[in-house]
């Protein structure tokens, strides 16, 4: 959930009701008074999940999630960027493991953006990052 000064807040997860089949990155903007402005879903045919987001310059959004396919053991942390109403601008995927979880993403001065990825082995929590700029 991220905040949104005088207009709301932005809200993301995952539905199972529309987009391409499985779980699909889900995101919600509500006004103050929590009615829905808009809403989008984006995804494959994997199993997909927001764990992650952000507003950038421009009133635009920056979303992380996990892109999964556990019958293949396929895994992709997937960043997603979008304008102000929610219209995909650009997407990239980096390998992964299925147990990766984006904890936090957030914009550079430069343009870029940093996001910190973690994920189970044996019990302990292995910390990686994943810088990416458009």
């Amino acid at each position: 959930m991220l905040h949104l000064p005088n207009e709301g807040y932005l809200l993301g997860g995952y539905t199972n009701s529309t987009g391409n089949g499985g779980k699909d990155f889900y995101l919600v903007k509500v006004n103050q008074f929590y009615e829905t402005v808009w809403e989008q879903t984006y995804g494959e045919t994997y199993d997909e999940s927001i764990t992650s987001l952000c507003e950038t310059s421009g009133h635009k959004f920056i979303f992380a999630g996990l892109s999964t396919d556990l019958a293949k053991n396929y895994a992709y942390v997937t960043i997603v960027n979008t304008d102000r109403f929610g219209r995909e601008e650009w997407k990239r995927k980096y390998t992964a493991t299925p147990k990766s979880i984006v904890s936090r993403i957030i914009p550079t001065t430069d343009g870029g953006l940093c996001a910190c990825r973690y994920a189970r082995s044996q019990g302990r929590p292995r910390f990686k990052h994943v810088a990416a700029k458009n």
